[in-house]
């Protein structure tokens, strides 16, 4: 069970503890209770790997350079993903983030920097998923 409950929705609140009440009494269970913080949109995935990536390969593949998606992801993550500072027994290191790791600005930027560098040096056009919102929901 995954519950989000907003300030004011009530009936989310009662659904939740209803649904706690309601579990097997014979059985164990912990219940977390932590502020909420948005996290990559399945929408966000989706249009990376479905239609940026996909988009890339295709256009690849027409000018005659076939890639697979997996190397194009790695191209991108080695040029554009967001660095994080990690220190190991008193080093510190520039580290890459994975598309897992990201949190859902640091994705959006992500995207938007593959989709201008398609624009700008493949003369490819990728369409914003949506136009109004942008990539983070």
């Amino acid at each position: 069970m995954f519950y989000v409950i907003r300030q004011g929705n009530e009936r989310v609140a009662r659904n939740a503890i209803s649904d706690i009440m309601g579990q097997d009494k014979s059985k164990d269970f912990s219940v977390e209770i932590k502020p909420y913080r948005r996290s990559k949109t399945n929408e966000q995935r989706a249009y990376l790997f479905g239609v940026v990536i996909c988009m890339i390969k295709k256009h690849l593949e027409e000018n005659g350079d076939p890639s697979n998606e997996g190397d194009i992801y790695d191209w991108f993550i080695e040029e554009y993903a967001p660095r994080v500072q990690v220190t190991l027994k008193g080093v510190t290191h520039t580290k890459k983030l994975t598309v897992s790791q990201m949190n859902v600005e640091q994705m959006s930027g992500f995207i938007e920097r593959i989709v201008m560098h398609a624009a700008e040096y493949m003369d490819l056009y990728i369409p914003d998923p949506e136009p109004d919102r942008g990539h983070a929901k």
